[in-house]
């Protein structure tokens, strides 16, 4: 029991920048963490004895160290931890009416968020998620089931097939919403794995194919330089004979032709 007395709030502090319902969230979380939550719902009763006061106080503490001087001010008169925890929900979260109109606001941007092209499925989650807590802080009855169908529905057609699969091998009804980002996440990776290695094969055979092209042409042009060489030789032989016979031929009259045949005569 006496360590319950030491205890001390590590969470961030209320200021006019932090997000009320996610320090609401935080807080509400340590004093039911710490056995202290009943001294906000319902709050310390009549006639309670010194030690249900001390506990009263302890938990008044916890508040006080959570938020910011500039909020202080708000709780520094209140006498009980229910004074002061409703003290700052009605500063920061308004009245009936007030709060009517945020939860309408927070619905009408739940309803027309949708996945973006740049999003990763990490971000979206934790965008829809956060917008799902506010507006269970302020009264919203959000199952995770409406949750996972509204986050099926949104989802870009790249990803249609996942989807697809998961309404064909889960149960909607009962699929938490961390168990959806894992099962999409863990389908998508294995998407991207075979994608990668399809993609990496590709390229190893466009190498292959690309040496095998420049290796075909390395001997083509050997062979190019031998014919070459072969006619070159065989062009010059072909003219020095043409010569020899044109000379040759000169000296000869034209041939007579005859029955016996062709002869030659020279010419004198």
């Amino acid at each position: 029991m006496a360590n319950t007395f030491n205890i001390v709030w590590s969470g961030p502090k209320l200021d006019g920048k932090l997000d009320y319902s996610y320090w609401e969230t935080l807080m509400s979380t340590h004093l039911k963490a710490q056995n202290l939550w009943n001294f906000i719902e319902p709050g310390l009763q009549e006639g309670a004895d010194a030690t249900q006061q001390r506990r009263d106080q302890l938990t008044l503490s916890q508040i006080h160290q959570g938020v910011d001087y500039t909020v202080f001010g708000k709780i520094a008169n209140a006498k009980s931890a229910k004074e002061a925890w409703n003290t700052l929900k009605l500063s920061y979260k308004g009245v009936n009416k007030a709060q009517k109109a945020k939860l309408q606001s927070l619905r009408r941007e739940y309803e027309r968020y949708e996945m973006s092209s740049s999003e990763t499925i990490e971000q979206y989650f934790t965008c829809v998620t956060d917008l799902v807590n506010k507006m269970r802080v302020y009264g919203e009855d959000m199952p995770d089931s409406k949750v996972v169908e509204k986050i099926l529905r949104t989802m870009p057609m790249k990803y249609d097939h996942v989807v697809t699969t998961i309404l064909e091998s889960h149960d909607m009804d009962t699929m938490t919403i961390a168990e959806l980002q894992g099962t999409m996440e863990s389908h998508i990776s294995r998407i991207l794995e075979k994608s990668e290695k399809s993609t990496e094969e590709a390229l190893k055979s466009r190498v292959n194919f690309n040496n095998v092209a420049e290796s075909n042409r390395t001997q083509e042009g050997r062979g190019r330089g031998f014919n070459f060489q072969s006619r070159g030789r065989g062009s010059f032989r072909g003219r020095g004979r043409a010569n020899y016979n044109q000379g040759s031929y000169n000296n000869f009259t034209p041939p007579n032709q005859g029955r016996g045949g062709t002869n030659f005569r020279p010419v004198n």
